[in-house]
């Protein structure tokens, strides 16, 4: 009896327990996303209840299973775009910094294991913090030991690692800055502009809202003129808050597309319905038709063996015909009413299909205008390192089914550096854009270039081996030497060094392109304006 008694209270302890372990692990997956959140708090509400009802819980499972799905996608689709913009960060760090591309190369690997964490954002940035140049700079290791720290954009911006970020620039005049901290000044002054440089081509590919894209011109034209560090550093934290806002807006423009897509199947489903709810009242109709005319023939039967005379049999015989007649006649007005509201029904019908057909166009148009400029390098208006890692994964799969020969370049402006310094960046751009007019011009329609950052390009030679690929290229060194590039009414003499490494090389794309990366950097040593084999 004592046993009795004490499993169904256990059962109540073990039952009890659950509901309290769901709603405390409810509580630590709140703040993902509004609608879980939502759902969340029903699930905890009808877990403090004595009773749960099996099919409510259900249904909350339900769209419990398509909210993640729904959270899963957001998620995968922000870490795309933070990784991109880390990427499109590190390029700037890359061509404005002093340190070698490899240890660059380092951290631009590391941008595809990131994960959505902050600590792990947070030491990554520490760590480009400390390879653009600011010796103070922690290592990763030890801003691990604190988040506070370890403060991304701020530390990276700050004009001392150890002045609060509240502290007020001191007046020039009161204290006499040194050689060194001229050139660091000047340093930040140059990235800055560089970064302005940057917001203006991104203005020209994407739409913001209003109010959004006048603070980026207005943040434009302050990395342009301004001159005090502490304004330049704010407006370099306002622009992440851009990237997020442009991001932010595609996606609701996305959402908003899949809304008005999901209304439009929803009255399709609706119309299609009533095609079937009409299909059924006509299979009724026509039982019902049958019905009476076996009753009323049945009846005619039953007349004629009991009629005494013709005059009964003929009225009785009338009688039944005028039944049949009226049932005929109902069923076809019935039917003729059927067929005017699916007739309504299939014009409102093709006209959302074709509605939804012209809208739907439009979005792919965007998608594929959207994907054309997500690949595309705005300033050389050459594919982007993003296209050149999908080209060169399919040209190193194409090569180890059919073994054609194909050659992997990658090409380098000799002392870009010292055109931007003396010239400025706007001269800069120009040689990038004219050396990538010079390869567009020399090379076949069927090779591939890309800039890969910087004043880096690269480039993907089909059908050609290593020899023919040196000549071809020697000739475009020589080429790109003869043009005639004027700054400033001065002359200005261009040369390029170019490594090349045939595919067969190396077992994967990654290392055939550092073998490639590591000839250009023999031709760089060797005094520079030359091709080098790896």
């Amino acid at each position: 009896m004592d046993l009795n008694d004490a499993a169904p209270h256990d059962w109540q302890e073990e039952r009890y327990t659950l509901q309290r372990l769901l709603v405390r692990t409810s509580l630590f997956a709140a703040g993902q996303d509004g609608t879980i959140d939502t759902l969340l708090d029903n699930l905890r509400n009808a877990l403090r209840h004595e009773s749960c009802e099996l099919d409510s819980l259900r249904r909350l499972q339900h769209d419990l299973d398509e909210a993640l799905e729904r959270l899963d996608g957001k998620r995968a689709h922000t870490e795309r775009q933070l990784k991109l913009s880390l990427t499109s960060l590190l390029a700037v760090f890359e061509e404005t910094g002093e340190t070698s591309r490899k240890q660059y190369r380092a951290l631009e690997k590391q941008i595809d294991k990131l994960e959505l964490d902050g600590e792990a954002i947070t030491t990554w940035l520490v760590d480009l913090a400390a390879l653009a140049g600011h010796p103070d700079a922690p290592t990763s290791e030890e801003a691990g030991t604190s988040r506070q720290e370890a403060r991304g954009w701020r530390r990276l911006f700050s004009r001392h690692e150890d002045e609060p970020e509240s502290a007020a620039p001191q007046p020039t005049a009161q204290l006499q800055p040194t050689a060194s901290e001229d050139s660091e000044s000047e340093q930040r002054l140059r990235i800055a502009r560089r970064i302005g440089e940057l917001l203006g081509h991104v203005l020209e590919q994407v739409s913001l809202e209003p109010n959004a894209h006048a603070r980026a011109v207005h943040l434009k034209q302050l990395l342009d003129q301004s001159y005090e560090w502490s304004e330049l550093r704010d407006a370099l934290n306002e622009i992440v808050d851009l990237v997020i806002a442009a991001v932010s807006r595609g996606r609701s423009e996305f959402e908003d597309f899949l809304k008005r897509l999901d209304e439009r199947l929803a009255a399709l489903k609706a119309n299609c319905e009533a095609q079937a709810e009409a299909g059924a009242d006509r299979r009724s109709a026509t039982e019902a038709l049958d019905q009476v005319l076996s009753t009323q023939l049945e009846d005619m039967g039953t007349a004629v063996s009991r009629s005494t005379s013709l005059d009964q049999l003929k009225a009785s015989v009338t009688r039944n015909i005028q039944s049949i007649s009226d049932s005929f006649r109902d069923y076809r007005d019935e039917d003729c009413r059927r067929e005017k509201v699916l007739e309504e029904k299939l014009v409102a019908m093709q006209e959302k299909l074709a509605g939804m057909e012209a809208y739907s166009e439009q979005v792919q148009e965007q998608l594929r205008t959207e994907r054309s400029r997500a690949l595309t390098d705005t300033l050389s208006q050459l594919p982007n390192r993003e296209a050149w890692q999908q080209r060169l994964q399919l040209e190193f799969d194409r090569w180890r089914r059919y073994r054609h020969p194909i050659t992997l370049a990658v090409l380098d402006i000799d002392h870009f550096k010292k055109v931007n310094d003396s010239f400025g960046h706007k001269a800069g751009d120009r040689v990038i854009q004219l050396v990538a007019k010079a390869l567009c011009d020399r090379l076949r329609t069927t090779d591939f270039v890309a800039r890969y950052g910087g004043e880096e390009f690269v480039m993907l030679l089909p059908e050609t081996d290593i020899d023919v690929a040196y000549r071809v290229l020697d000739d475009l060194r020589m080429h790109i030497a003869g043009l005639p590039f004027h700054f400033q009414n001065q002359p200005v003499t261009i040369t390029v060094s170019v490594g090349i490494v045939p595919f067969g090389s190396s077992d994967s794309p990654e290392e055939l392109f550092d073998l490639g990366d590591k000839a250009l950097y023999r031709a760089k040593h060797e005094g520079r304006n030359r091709v080098v084999r790896a």
